[in-house]
């Protein structure tokens, strides 16, 4: 397995349930990041139309805690879904950060900085 994970593929159209997130991450993701300790994890969410919190939290958010901003990347997903992914980035960060004091630059200017640059929108071509 490469590093990219195909959420359609994995889930459908429709990614809803946190828990079965949480079981992608402890059966999939965390498996592979340990044979590829410094490979970031691709999210793929090409042919993804709808996202709930539950499960963006589960798996953005609790993969960002994990493994922190240099090792996941967000790729194809569709504009509608990007404030759920802001919010699990945001989520994920405050797993991290709890004991830490005060940034520079808000959380969320940070995230939304974080986002612009992580997120590849380049078509695919296979029709999904």
């Amino acid at each position: 397995m490469n590093n990219e994970f195909m959420l359609y593929d994995e889930f459908g159209e429709f990614c809803a349930n946190g828990d079965r997130a949480v079981e992608y991450i402890t059966e999939k993701i965390s498996p592979w990041k340990v044979e590829h300790p410094d490979e970031p994890i691709i999210l793929n969410f090409n042919g993804v139309k709808r996202l709930n919190s539950s499960f963006a939290n589960a798996l953005i958010g609790n993969i960002f805690a994990l493994y922190g901003e240099d090792h996941i990347r967000i790729k194809l997903l569709d504009d509608s879904l990007r404030v759920f992914v802001l919010s699990a980035l945001a989520y994920g960060e405050s797993l991290r950060s709890k004991n830490e004091t005060n940034h520079d630059k808000s959380i969320f200017e940070r995230l939304l900085a974080w986002l612009k640059i992580h997120t590849d929108t380049t078509s695919n071509t296979d029709g999904k």
